[in-house]
C-alpha cells in the first residue's frame, strides 16, 4: 500500500542575518540523514544551521542527541555528516562540516575547511577540546560517510573533484577537477547497488554517481570507492537532454530522473551494455508537469526555482515536494512511480507563515532521504536567501514525513491512478478517453458513440438517451434470438463504457458555465446498475463530476454499485451532507437548471457505513475534511441513535442458535438468522465506523466542551456491552473444544480425514498466533493537563 502520512515538525531555526551567498545556492539550514547501527532506531538528523551551530537530533525520540553553538559569524557551505560509534562501552557522536565563514577561518579556507567535533552522548554539548580542522585542496560541495566504512570521508567538489580521507583527515586518493560543473551527486552502498556488475567493481566499498554539465551537455559518471580508499571511474555516459536542470534523483537500482525548469521530467535506467560500458535507456515517456509554482518561469534564476525537490525511494519510486500553484498555495508531496508515470499517493501541508513567502518571492524546499530505510524522509523548508533578513520571525523548519512505499514497482499498484495523476501533468500526458472511431470496438458501438456525440454537442440530451436505449433494446433482442439460449451481441466492455461516460460528461463547445452543460443521468445510472462503471474511468473521478452536476441520486447509486471509490471522495460526500442547511454551499458544488434533491444525512451516512473502506486512508480523509467539532457531533448523534435502536430491539441475549440443520454431508450446522432494521446499517459495520470517527476526531471533540456530553452518552451505551462481552469471554475455555470439533467435522466432511503428514504442530500454531498478535496496535491514551 502506498501512503504519505501527515508531516510533523522536528525542529525550527531562525534565519541567519549575516552576509551570505547568492539566493540560488544559499541554504539557511543544511540537513543529512544518518542511519543508526540499531535496526530499532530511525536514525539521526544532522543539522547545520547558519549563524547558529551544529545539532544532531534522534528521530526515534525527536530529542537532541548532541549540539553546539558556534556563533552568528559561522556559516557552512554544504550539509554536514555525523556518525555514532561505540567507544569504551559508551556512544560517541562525531560530526564533520565544511566551514564557509568563521572567526578563526583562514582567508583561503572558505568552503575548503573541514572541521570535526566529537562528543560523548552522555554530555550536554560538543567538547571544544575534541576539535580537528583541516583545509583541503578543492572546495567541497558534498560530504559522505559510507555505510560500510564509517571511518572514511568522501568529499565532492563543484567541478567533479572527488577525495577520500580517513578519520584523521589523511587523504587516501583524489580525482582531479573536470572542465564541467557538478549538478548533483549520490552515494550508495555497494551491496545495495544492483546496476553495477561485480566484474566492474568489487563487492566491497561504495558507488558514487555524479551528474555534471560540460559544454552545455549533461553527463553522468559512476565512480567506485574501494575498501582500501582508492577511487576508480567505472563509466561515463552522455545524458540525451538539453534542458536547464533544477533537480535530479537516482536510486540504488539504477533509476535516474532529471527534472528541468520547464517541468519536463525524464526518467532513465542505468545499465552496463555487455557488462562493460555504461549506458542509459528510457524508463518511460517524458512527463510534463504542471500546477506547481516552480513552473512560473522557465529560467533557473526564477525566485520560485527552488520550490521543488526530488528523492528516490527505491525501485522506480520518487517523492516530489513542491508548492502547488494557484491562489491556495500549499506544500504538496507526490509519490510517483516513474515506470508508469502515475502518482501513487499525495499529501498537502500548509506553508508556515514564518517562511515569509510572497507572490514575488518563493521559498527553498529540500527532501533528505535515508540510505537504507524508505519509511520516512526529512522535508526542509527555508526562507529564500534574498528574503528580508530584518524579519525576526523568519524561521526554517525541518519536518518528518512518514511514508509507506511498495517494495517494487508493479502494474497492480499503478492501475486506477490516472485520474489522480491528471492534475499534475499536461493533458497530452494524461490517458484520454476521447471518442476514437478507429478504436477496437464493434460497428454498432461505433455508430452509437457517433450518434450520442453529435446529440450532446447539439445539447439534445433526450436524443442521446433515445439512441443509447434503442441500442440496448437491439442488443437484448440479439441475445434472445440464439436457439441455444446463449448470449450474443455487443457487451459493455471497459473501453466502450469509458467512451460513453466521456461523451455524457463532456463539455460542449460554447458552454462557459456548468449551467450551460447538457447532462442527463439516465445513461450513467443504467451503466452503474449494470456494475460496469469504475471511478477511474472518468477524468477527475466519478464522484467529482457527479458533484459538479449536483446529481445526488447518481451519487447514492454509485455508493452501492461502484467498488473503487476513493476514501477521500466518500468523506467528501459525507461532508457535503453533514453541513448545516444555513451554511453557504461550497464553490465547487455548482448548481444546474434542475438539480436533484440533496438526500438526508441519515441516508448518506448509511451508504458510507455500508461501503467497504480501508481504515487508514479513511481516518486520514476524515482528519483532512471534517475538521469542525459541530459537524462531527451531527454524525455521531445519528450513529448513536442507530446504536440505541439496535440495542432497544435486542434486549435479550440469544446464546443458542435458533435453527440447526444437517448440511449435504450430514454434519449439523447452525443457521444464523441475520437481523435487519429498515434504514439502519448493520451493527458490526456501524461500530467499526464509529471507532474510525473517534480515532480521527477525538482530540477535536475533547477541545470542544459541547461534545463531552455526547462522548459520555456513547460511553454509557457501549460500556455495558463491553462488560457483557467480557463475561462471555469466560465461556471461551470450556466451549472452545466443541468449536474445534465442529470445525474439524466440517473440514473432514469435504476434504476427508487429515493425514499425519498434514498436521501442524501445536507449538508452531502458538508461535504464529503470538507473532500475529505482536503486530497489532494496542490501546492508546490521551491525557489533558489543565493549569
Amino acid at each position: 500500500m502506498s501512503a504519505i502520512n501527515d508531516p510533523f515538525v522536528l525542529a525550527t531555526y531562525p534565519q541567519n542575518k549575516s552576509p551570505k551567498k547568492p539566493a540560488s545556492s544559499y541554504r539557511n539550514v543544511y540537513v543529512t540523514h544518518q542511519q543508526a547501527s540499531s535496526s530499532k532506531s530511525d536514525g539521526y538528523a544532522t543539522v547545520a544551521a547558519q549563524g547558529d551551530g551544529i545539532h544532531v537530533l534522534e528521530l526515534s525520540t525527536l530529542h537532541p542527541a548532541a549540539s553546539t553553538s558556534l556563533g552568528p559569524q559561522t556559516t557552512f557551505s554544504c550539509p554536514p555528516v555525523s556518525r555514532i560509534r561505540l567507544t569504551d562501552g559508551s556512544r560517541e557522536c562525531e560530526v564533520t562540516a565544511v566551514l564557509e565563514t568563521a572567526q578563526d577561518l583562514p582567508s583561503d579556507g572558505a568552503g575548503r575547511t573541514l572541521r570535526r567535533w566529537r562528543q560523548n552522548l552522555s554530555g550536554e554539548s560538543f567538547s571544544k577540546d575534541a576539535l580537528r580542522t583541516h583545509t583541503i585542496k578543492h572546495p567541497v560541495s558534498s560530504l559522505y560517510v559510507p555505510d560500510e566504512f564509517p571511518d572514511r570521508l568522501v568529499c565532492t567538489g563543484p567541478h567533479c573533484e572527488v577525495s577520500v580521507f580517513d578519520q584523521d583527515f589523511d587523504e587516501y586518493e583524489s580525482l582531479p577537477a573536470e572542465d564541467g560543473d557538478l549538478v548533483k551527486s549520490f552515494i550508495f552502498s555497494r551491496r545495495s547497488c544492483s546496476f553495477v556488475p561485480t566484474r566492474i567493481a568489487s563487492s566491497q566499498g561504495s558507488i558514487l554517481v555524479l551528474i555534471f554539465k560540460k559544454n552545455s551537455a549533461l553527463f553522468i559518471r559512476v565512480i567506485a570507492v574501494h575498501a582500501e580508499g582508492s577511487l576508480q571511474s567505472v563509466g561515463d555516459c552522455l545524458i540525451p537532454l538539453d534542458i536547464q536542470v533544477v533537480n535530479a534523483s537516482c536510486s540504488s537500482h539504477g533509476t535516474l530522473s532529471i527534472l528541468g525548469c520547464t517541468g519536463l521530467w525524464q526518467s532513465f535506467r542505468l545499465e552496463y551494455t555487455d557488462g562493460t560500458s555504461l549506458s542509459l535507456s528510457n524508463l518511460s515517456d517524458p512527463t510534463q508537469l504542471r500546477s506547481l509554482s516552480f513552473l512560473a518561469s522557465s529560467e533557473p534564476s526564477s525566485p520560485f526555482a527552488n520550490e521543488v525537490s526530488l528523492v528516490a525511494l527505491g525501485s522506480s519510486h520518487v517523492l516530489l515536494a513542491g508548492v502547488s500553484s494557484g491562489s491556495s498555495a500549499e506544500i504538496t508531496l507526490l509519490l510517483w512511480d516513474l515506470q508508469y508515470s502515475v502518482v501513487l499517493a499525495s499529501q498537502t501541508h500548509s506553508i508556515p507563515s514564518s517562511l515569509s513567502r510572497t507572490k514575488k518571492q518563493g521559498i527553498i524546499i529540500d527532501l533528505v532521504g535515508s540510505s537504507e530505510k524508505q519509511d520516512q524522509v526529512l522535508l526542509v523548508l527555508s526562507p529564500n536567501g534574498a528574503a528580508d533578513v530584518s524579519n525576526d520571525s523568519a524561521r526554517s523548519s525541518i519536518l518528518v514525513v512518514p511514508l509507506s512505499v511498495p517494495a517494487s514497482s508493479t502494474i497492480a499498484n499503478a492501475m486506477g491512478r490516472a485520474s489522480s495523476t491528471s492534475k499534475w501533468i499536461t493533458p497530452s500526458q494524461t490517458q484520454q478517453s476521447t471518442f476514437d472511431p478507429s478504436s477496437n470496438l464493434e460497428p454498432s458501438q461505433n455508430k452509437l458513440l457517433k450518434a450520442m456525440l453529435s446529440s450532446m454537442e447539439q445539447k439534445r440530451v433526450e436524443a442521446a438517451d433515445d439512441a443509447f436505449f434503442n441500442w440496448v433494446s437491439q442488443e437484448e433482442a440479439k441475445r434472445t434470438q440464439r436457439p441455444d439460449g446463449s448470449q450474443e451481441g455487443s457487451k459493455l466492455g471497459y473501453r466502450f463504457v469509458q467512451q460513453l461516460l466521456e461523451i455524457v460528461f463532456r463539455k460542449p463547445k460554447g458552454s462557459s458555465t456548468f449551467s450551460d452543460i447538457p447532462y442527463s443521468p439516465k445513461v450513467v445510472q443504467y451503466l452503474m446498475e449494470k456494475r460496469v462503471v469504475s471511478s477511474g474511468m472518468v477524468d477527475g473521478g466519478l464522484v467529482g463530476v457527479l458533484r459538479l452536476r449536483n446529481d445526488w441520486e447518481s451519487l447514492m447509486l454509485a455508493m452501492k454499485t461502484v467498488i473503487d471509490i476513493p476514501e477521500e471522495d466518500i468523506v467528501l460526500i459525507l461532508h457535503e451532507a453533514s453541513r448545516d442547511s444555513s451554511a453557504n454551499p461550497s464553490d465547487d458544488a455548482m448548481q444546474i437548471d434542475s438539480p436533484s434533491t440533496q438526500p438526508s444525512l441519515e441516508r448518506v451516512l448509511s451508504s458510507c457505513v455500508e461501503y467497504p473502506i480501508s481504515t487508514p486512508p479513511f481516518r486520514l480523509a476524515i482528519h483532512r475534511q471534517i475538521r469542525e467539532a459541530d459537524e462531527v457531533d451531527r454524525i455521531l448523534q445519528v450513529l448513536l441513535t442507530w446504536v440505541d435502536q439496535w440495542y432497544s430491539e435486542d434486549q435479550e441475549s440469544h446464546l443458542l442458535p435458533e435453527k440447526v440443520i444437517k448440511n449435504s454431508h450430514g454434519v449439523l450446522v447452525a443457521i444464523p438468522t441475520p437481523k435487519i432494521l429498515d434504514g439502519v446499517p448493520s451493527l458490526k459495520k456501524m461500530l467499526k465506523f464509529l471507532q474510525t470517527i473517534l480515532d480521527s476526531a477525538f482530540l477535536t471533540l475533547l477541545s470542544h466542551p459541547p461534545s463531552h456530553q455526547l462522548i459520555r452518552r456513547i460511553f454509557d451505551r457501549l460500556q455495558p456491552e463491553v462488560a457483557f462481552n467480557g463475561e462471555l469471554e469466560i465461556l471461551r475455555g470450556p466451549l472452545e473444544q466443541f468449536t474445534k470439533a465442529q470445525q474439524k467435522a466440517l473440514l473432514e466432511s469435504t476434504q476427508g480425514p487429515q493425514r499425519a503428514d498434514q498436521k501442524v504442530d501445536w507449538r508452531r500454531r502458538r508461535k504464529a498466533a503470538h507473532e500475529q498478535a505482536s503486530v497489532a496496535i494496542g490501546l492508546y491514551q490521551v491525557e489533558e493537563l489543565v493549569l
